[in-house]
């Protein structure tokens, strides 16, 4: 099979889909790839961005209740998991000297202790993102803040 590249896009022969960087100009990129590959003439090229797709990025001061932590990833993954793509965080549990890793992909979800806080690191502080389309940001934030436990 042949391979050519155009705008930094890999594109192959036949009816498979790429994605074409925002800057590109399909049609010229097309002509493009046609005078440098003749069997190009079938390849597609579709602009997957979709600005329905965010990042939502939480951080909070102190530590979190596990059981309201875990009450509201579930919520999350159950309401909305088609459309979460990805969920990571390290997370600081009350009660617990271990700080934890968390990893979703749709509905699957894993919470594990990736070790003790080192002597340097903000023991009081748990980090959260979560990449999806069309999930509501400031409900989302504000269901992360509630799992933080009152001083």
């Amino acid at each position: 099979a042949s391979f050519a590249s155009c705008c930094g896009v890999l594109l192959v022969p036949a009816r498979i889909v790429y994605s074409v960087p925002e800057r590109c100009d399909t049609h010229a990129c097309m002509r493009h790839c046609a005078e440098m590959e003749p069997d190009f003439h079938g390849v597609e090229l579709v602009r997957r961005h979709d600005s329905a797709i965010r990042a939502t990025a939480m951080q909070g001061e102190g530590e979190m209740d596990m059981e309201r932590f875990e009450q509201m990833i579930n919520g999350l993954l159950k309401f909305h998991g088609q459309d979460v793509y990805r969920v990571k965080g390290v997370l600081a549990f009350e009660g617990s000297q271990e700080k934890f890793a968390l990893q979703a992909v749709n509905v699957l979800c894993e919470t594990a202790p990736i070790g003790e806080w080192a002597d340097d690191e903000d023991r009081k502080c748990s980090l959260l993102v979560v990449i999806g389309k069309s999930l509501p940001a400031d409900k989302v934030k504000g269901m992360f803040a509630a799992c933080f436990v009152d001083d």
